[in-house]
């Protein structure tokens, strides 16, 4: 069903109401426009025949005759027509009319012929001018895929821009970093393109100057069409964002900085380049660069020609990143085929046809071979019958179900040889790679230490052996110390006594004294066998680890050595002592040692002073006790801690030279350290450090 065309029946309508309109008009002028009775409708008519064509027209004429006849030729109100003149009249107004409708019938057909012809010329231009366009992107995209590389591909684009849009210079700008200098430019001046080459905004230092985001400021025109600064309402920029303009002289006049949305160089101006167009290079939202075209000549571009450059670009942008991408990929390759080729490990490749694709030499190396030997060999025709060992069967499955594997095979060449090797076997879409790596000598040491801890071991449980049997030797010398020497000693005290008892009478002070001191060397040998055998039994004592409070342990070994009375002459300053963990046991005997020197060394000040106090450093704990007493030179400080070492003699200090022993020695237990600092008559400090709890090894 055919739609209505309402113009076809509204001109014709028109065209018959203007008549009557003509006779309104003129009946309620009439007075004024007497005696001239056709002076509306001719022109009504002539309206009419415009609208409404032939039909119109005619329609007009036949209204009109009879309107006039009637009205206004005498005698009116009558179709009576008296005079020849207006009879005539009325004749001359019909052909007129008649006239007039077939004058604009013809014309209206002819404009229709003329628009139709018009149509016709501009559909087959656009034909013409779309083939051209196909054909020329046709050969841009031959150029395209003939071209090996970027480089090769903007020499050849450029100069096809410069061919196919017949300006003077064409260049390419890509991103070099921050910058887009020119890749390629031909026709352009070398002075122009050195000046015009950098676009970044640099400060007085030379630094590229950056926005908030981090990005660099880019100047000029292709700035801004690189960074996408644009107006699209502004007539030099296309929606796209594309710069162009036929007269770059009248657009400076025209224009501010702010019209062409930053500040600008104008140098393409001052080397009178007058057509300017500058085409971003676009992939999405990303703009690689720009293609530019320079003519010194005026209206070298309409908007049309403009459109079909920025396709074109279109279509260079997304050949370009294609051309970098496979770059890039090819870098890589060679970055990594050079690093493989170059690894102490053994590197190879086996398609699924089990044909050695890439061997490196260390990989070659391994199997006695040679690279080339292997390469476009299969497995089974370089190693015959490896197709029946376990390692062909992990090979296999990871060929089949694309699963990682690693494991040690063990390799037999054929002059007998064995080879060990940690191979790791990953799949790749190629087939499987194989990365090995020869363990021979480290299987070699492994055995020989294996053989070696043997041995060890055997010597261990000889040398536990006869330290067992020493074990044995020391108890059976401390029961013999502790009860054989013990005995005499009880003997000589018990006779020396009663030699004082029953025969003191016969005794002279001499006699007195000498039993007195046998006495008391006898008590004094007995602490000393007690300190020696408490020395020794410390090594073999288990240890059991467990939370000490220092603080409250500290207070309960000075009280046990002291007495209300003694400690009225002592000023005691506990500090800060942090908790750690050890044998409860052994540690008190740390302090009872410590405080009890502490105590004896200063007993002889009229008033003594001891500290106790704790330090943190690296991991471990410092507690030190600290005294005003006698002191020590420093230049013995090495002496303190052995067996029976005293700097003191016995008349000054008494004591057996074992107790600052037993304090290393259970500190030593602990994986700590102990020392000490004195000046004599100035006093001593002794330190014992031990790890912070959940630190000790």
């Amino acid at each position: 069903m055919q739609p209505v065309n309402s113009s076809r029946f509204l001109r014709p309508m028109l065209a018959a109401m203007l008549p009557i309109v003509a006779g309104i008009l003129q009946w309620i002028f009439w007075s004024t426009l007497r005696p001239f009775v056709w002076f509306l409708f001719y022109p009504a008519v002539f309206l009419s025949s415009w609208i409404g064509g032939f039909s119109g027209g005619l329609a007009a004429t036949i209204i009109s005759a009879p309107l006039v006849v009637f009205f206004f030729i005498p005698p009116q109100l009558a179709f009576a027509v008296e005079s020849p003149e207006n009879l005539y009249s009325v004749i001359v107004f019909i052909g007129m009319g008649i006239l007039f409708s077939f004058t604009h019938e013809r014309l209206q057909k002819t404009t229709t012929q003329a628009r139709e012809a018009l149509s016709a010329a501009r559909h087959a231009n656009d034909q013409l001018q779309e083939a051209n366009e196909k054909t020329t992107t046709i050969e841009f995209l031959r150029l395209v895929s003939e071209s090996t590389d970027t480089r090769d591909l903007i020499c050849k684009v450029t100069s096809y821009f410069q061919q196919q849009s017949g300006c003077d210079a064409v260049g390419v700008r890509l991103r070099d970093g921050d910058d887009y200098p020119y890749f390629e430019a031909r026709g352009f001046p070398p002075e122009f393109v050195l000046a015009e080459n950098q676009l970044c905004l640099r400060n007085n230092a030379g630094q590229v100057i950056r926005d908030n985001e981090g990005s660099p400021v880019l100047e000029c025109m292709c700035g801004n069409v690189i960074s996408g600064r644009f107006n699209p309402s502004k007539s030099f920029f296309t929606v796209h964002g594309s710069f162009w303009s036929n007269s770059t002289t009248e657009l400076l006049a025209t224009t501010t900085e702010a019209d062409r949305q930053a500040r600008t160089r104008n140098r393409c101006n001052g080397a009178g380049y007058e057509s300017v167009a500058l085409l971003p290079l676009r992939l999405g939202a990303q703009r690689l660069g720009l293609l530019q075209l320079n003519d010194h000549r005026k209206a070298m571009f309409s908007p049309e020609n403009i459109g079909f450059w920025e396709r074109l670009a279109d279509h260079l942008a997304v050949a370009l990143a294609k051309f970098r991408a496979d770059e890039a990929v090819r870098a890589s390759e060679e970055r990594y085929r050079h690093t493989l080729d170059h690894m102490m490990e053994g590197c190879q490749i086996i398609d699924f046809d089990w044909r050695y694709i890439y061997v490196n030499d260390a990989a070659a190396a391994q199997g006695h071979r040679q690279p080339a030997e292997l390469l476009g060999h299969t497995m089974t025709e370089m190693y015959p019958g490896i197709e029946y060992t376990p390692l062909f069967a992990v090979l296999r499955r990871c060929m089949q179900e694309r699963l990682p594997h690693h494991m040690e095979n063990e390799f037999t060449y054929p002059d007998g040889a064995v080879g060990q090797f940690e191979l790791s076997i990953q799949p790749v879409p190629e087939g499987i790679f194989i990365l090995s790596v020869d363990i021979t000598e480290r299987k070699r040491a492994e055995e020989e230490i294996r053989q070696l801890n043997e041995q060890l071991e055997r010597r261990v449980a000889e040398r536990t052996a006869q330290l067992q049997a020493a074990n044995q030797e020391l108890e059976a010398f401390s029961y013999s110390v502790s009860h054989d020497l013990r005995a005499p000693l009880r003997a000589i005290d018990g006779f020396t006594r009663i030699l004082l008892e029953d025969h003191e009478p016969s005794l002279d002070m001499e006699g007195k004294r000498v039993c007195h001191v046998v006495r008391n060397e006898t008590r004094r040998m007995g602490k000393l066998i007690d300190e020696l055998l408490a020395f020794s039994r410390l090594n073999r004592a288990e240890m059991q680890s467990s939370p000490i409070d220092m603080v409250a342990l500290a207070h309960a070994v000075f009280d046990e050595l002291t007495t209300p009375e003694t400690r009225k002459r002592i000023d005691l300053h506990m500090g800060v002592l942090p908790a750690d963990a050890g044998d409860p046991t052994l540690i008190r005997q740390v302090w009872t040692n410590l405080l009890s020197n502490a105590l004896k060394f200063s007993s002889k000040r009229e008033r003594a002073v001891i500290e106790v106090g704790s330090t943190a450093s690296d991991g471990e704990i410092i507690y030190s006790v600290r005294d005003n007493g006698a002191g020590f030179d420093m230049e013995y400080a090495d002496k303190l801690f052995g067996v029976f070492q005293r700097l003191h003699s016995e008349r000054e200090f008494e004591g057996t030279g074992v107790g600052l022993a037993i304090v290393q020695r259970v500190v030593h237990r602990h994986a700590g350290r102990v020392w000490g600092e004195g000046a004599v008559d100035q006093g001593a400090t002794f330190y014992f450090a031990l790890p912070r709890k959940g630190e000790r090894p």
